[in-house]
């Protein structure tokens, strides 16, 4: 099975952000090999598509999932 770039992203972001920690978003573009507006769609879409609650926090520059 052939993966989208799209979707090599989301399984990626999935994958940073299973633990619950708190990830720098500077990690997550530089494993995710995308833009920071990039990162704010897809965790957009994210959200959206499974009604997760994902925060950026912008005093420490990180994404959480809550």
């Amino acid at each position: 099975m052939v993966l989208n770039t799209k979707q090599k992203r989301i399984i990626t972001l999935t994958v940073l952000l299973s633990s619950g920690e708190s990830v720098p978003a500077n990690k997550i573009i530089k494993h995710a090999d995308c833009s920071g507006a990039t990162l704010t769609r897809t965790l957009r879409d994210i959200r959206n598509a499974y009604n997760t609650r994902i925060k950026y926090s912008k005093s420490n520059h990180s994404v959480v999932v809550k």
